[in-house]
């Protein structure tokens, strides 16, 4: 298991580079993978890392029994780049998708090989399930999937689970990627544990060009100084994101005990990995979402 995207990105390609430069090998040879996909999710805030809060339990005991990369980075700093880094094993300035790049594009051109291409070529059943639009909104990411779907979150582990059911003896390949915890930050109840009664009655959402709903502010605000935050504000953006945390550890449980019911767990090749982190004020400079 891994939590760091370039680790991630290494370890699924090289993988891949021994089936692509191998012969093709039966299905009883070929693990079946799954790589889960937190948007936005800090290595800092998860247990096992030594975070102080127990934000993800779960996760923590898969990350027992795996390989942890603790010193890798992601590729970039918001969505598209991230995702795209992960799926082709690039850097923006090799693949293109970044606003900062020369000649760029937010979308996954043709001529490189995904992951998901690469695992098709030798047999696998592909299929991607996502929360997050960015995915399908930009073109080129379902590259290679033989389902590509965007999804509430309520439905990435039954989608997940009736994909599995329809690969019959093939090995499969499954991206279930999960938009939260990205703002706005609304845990639910059972997992919001971490919020207090006097918090500021204020919410963080992504940038738009529309009105801001009462009750919200928007990263590109906050990051260009046209609202202030406090330090109170930061801290309830903390222990909600924290639940968010705590919530998708408890989907990835139930994802988890759905897989060891059906006897798929002893051979699965397990990732986890975000596309990017989140800042809370980290430097002092008033900023989130990013650098």
């Amino acid at each position: 298991m891994t939590s760091c995207s370039r680790a991630l990105k290494r370890a699924l390609w090289a993988f891949c580079g021994l089936l692509m430069f191998s012969k093709p090998a039966l299905a009883a040879d070929r693990p079946n993978i799954l790589l889960v996909i937190w948007d936005t999710t800090r290595a800092d805030h998860l247990s096992f890392t030594g975070y102080e809060r127990q934000t993800t339990p779960h996760l923590a005991k898969l990350a027992a029994d795996g390989a942890n990369f603790q010193s890798a980075t992601s590729s970039a700093w918001w969505t598209p780049p991230g995702v795209a880094g992960i799926f082709t094993g690039m850097f923006q300035h090799n693949n293109q998708v970044d606003y900062q790049t020369e000649g760029h594009t937010l979308n996954l051109t043709e001529d490189v090989v995904t992951l998901a291409e690469a695992l098709k070529a030798q047999g696998y059943k592909t299929a991607g399930f996502f929360a997050q639009k960015q995915l399908s909104n930009n073109d080129g990411f379902g590259q290679g999937f033989d389902a590509f779907e965007r999804v509430s979150e309520a439905k990435i582990i039954p989608k997940t689970m009736e994909f599995i059911d329809s690969a019959g003896d093939d090995p499969w390949f499954v991206m279930a990627y999960w938009v939260n915890p990205h703002a706005p930050y609304s845990p639910r109840e059972a997992h919001d544990l971490w919020s207090v009664p006097t918090a500021p009655d204020i919410n963080l959402m992504g940038c738009t060009d529309e009105r801001v709903p009462k009750g919200f502010v928007t990263h590109c605000q906050v990051n260009r100084g046209k609202v202030e935050m406090k330090p109170a504000h930061w801290k309830s953006f903390e222990d909600r994101y924290d639940g968010e945390l705590r919530q998708n550890d408890a989907d990835l449980e139930k994802l988890w005990k759905t897989l060891k019911g059906k006897g798929l767990t002893k051979d699965l090749l397990f990732a986890f990995t975000s596309d990017h982190g989140e800042l809370f004020n980290d430097r002092n400079k008033g900023r989130c979402w990013h650098k």
